[in-house]
């Protein structure tokens, strides 16, 4: 008999955030997520920012220009992996054409959430001229090959993991394939400088066939 499927769990919206940014109270499932969304709020309206502080309880940011008193002030909840908006001025009294195309904010790994649902997809070959064009039209950024290259492994990271992780892991994948299927034969071959070059997994029941 096939057990019960478990109910949807219900997807909570944040009732502080406004539909042009955040609000005080708005909430971050953690710090990382906390300056993702922050530093694409300000690519998405066109501003930069500078950090004022960062460290293991607080996030505060505010724009870049000295004239503007645009900023968003953050702390850790306590007890909790969850961040909250503590203090917010999300007005701008400086123009952002002066930012434009070049944004500082725009990182490696920012472009790499930004993109990873298009890495993705898997029917296509996303090259990174694509990314750095596509990004450009966008969000009217200007954006380098190296930079679209580098956000590019960030989105692969991402979404495979650590390349370097996974190939660390082979091994045991290998030993763990031969205890389940009886007379499997394995073997990892490395190039002189240490680094993966093939692998050779011959099952059992395969092999027993030759």
């Amino acid at each position: 008999m096939f057990g019960l499927i478990p109910p949807q769990a219900p997807i909570l919206i944040n009732d502080y955030k406004l539909s042009n940014g955040f609000a005080k109270h708005y909430t971050f499932d953690d710090k990382e997520s906390c300056i993702y969304e922050i530093a694409l709020k300000c690519l998405k309206e066109g501003f930069q920012f500078k950090v004022l502080k960062s460290c293991t309880i607080r996030y505060g940011v505010e724009c870049v220009q000295p004239d503007c008193y645009w900023y968003i002030f953050t702390r850790k909840i306590k007890k909790a992996t969850k961040w909250r908006v503590t203090n917010i001025n999300d007005k701008h009294t400086c123009s952002k054409t002066q930012f434009n195309p070049y944004h500082r904010n725009v990182s490696s790994k920012l472009l790499g959430q930004v993109i990873l649902p298009k890495v993705k997809d898997v029917t296509r070959v996303y090259r990174p001229k694509d990314k750095a064009h596509n990004v450009n039209m966008e969000w009217n950024v200007h954006v380098s090959y190296k930079q679209a290259w580098r956000g590019k492994h960030k989105a692969l990271a991402l979404s495979q993991g650590c390349s370097i992780e996974s190939f660390a892991q082979l091994p045991f994948y290998c030993y763990n394939i031969k205890r389940a299927n009886e007379g499997t034969v394995t073997a990892i071959e490395m190039d002189a400088e240490r680094c993966f070059k093939m692998c050779f997994i011959g099952f059992g029941v395969v092999v027993s066939i030759f």
